[in-house]
């Protein structure tokens, strides 16, 4: 089985007219008598065919009854070229773009699968821009810590839980109980970061040394696991989250 095309998007932009140059070509026909049997004028045709004039509803209709495709082929063939400018566009804005991939930790992403390694400059940042659910940089948050808010976030939509309900909350004991204070320690350790403290969920103060994928954070390596010592080390560190009494 060959290699899956899932996901490909070609780094070039073809036009409408390269198709119906071929046909063109299979009816032997010239561009003139393309014209005359469109109603067109040459000058029009030879823009339709290099890219420059778009096929419009009314073309696609007079394609249709010329050269035998259904009119909606023409205008879904013409979407897709226009789509593909835009594309290449935006591609090449975002290529401009990359240092903004310095503030990230792009390899731990990857390694992760957060997000998907493309060769393209272009392609990786609109890949970390999907990650974070925006359109332009500017709309985005920066650093480690708006990485795991963002992972903490798409993790926690996948969750099914029971609707809300005020009433039952307030009787297990609301944001009073020291029990559903700390069972938050998992979104206070989350949005922890580098030499500070905060408090949250009511009375869960939350400190951490660096996030996993921060620079100076200890990632692991391949073949470590739970039972080499430098882990049993870490597991013995004192808890990230405490209750606040």
């Amino acid at each position: 089985m060959g290699p899956s095309l899932a996901g490909f998007n070609a780094d070039w932009a073809s036009p409408p007219g390269d198709l119906i140059e071929e046909v063109l070509e299979e009816f032997g026909w010239t561009r003139a008598e393309l014209a005359q049997r469109l109603d067109f004028s040459a000058k029009h045709v030879n823009e339709l065919l290099n890219g420059r004039a778009p096929i419009t509803a009314d073309c696609a209709e007079r394609l249709e009854r010329v050269l035998g495709h259904d009119a909606g082929f023409w205008l879904r063939l013409e979407a897709n070229y226009q789509q593909d400018l835009v594309r290449l566009q935006q591609l090449d804005q975002l290529a401009s773009q990359k240092d903004w991939l310095k503030e990230l930790p792009l390899c731990w992403m990857q390694s992760k699968g957060w997000v998907d390694t493309c060769s393209h400059a272009g392609q990786q940042v609109s890949a970390c821009l999907k990650f974070f659910a925006v359109a332009s940089i500017d709309a985005t948050q920066q650093g480690v810590l708006a990485c795991w808010l963002r992972r903490a976030e798409t993790q926690a939509a996948s969750i099914t839980c029971r609707p809300y309900e005020a009433k039952a909350f307030r009787s297990a004991g609301g944001d009073s109980s020291p029990q559903l204070r700390s069972g938050s320690h998992g979104v206070c350790s989350a949005a922890a970061g580098t030499g500070w403290s905060s408090r949250c969920g009511g009375g869960v103060r939350a400190s951490s040394s660096r996030l996993p994928g921060e620079r100076g954070h200890p990632v692991a390596q391949p073949g470590s696991g739970p039972d080499r010592p430098e882990h049993a080390a870490q597991n013995q560190r004192s808890p990230l989250v405490h209750v606040v009494p």
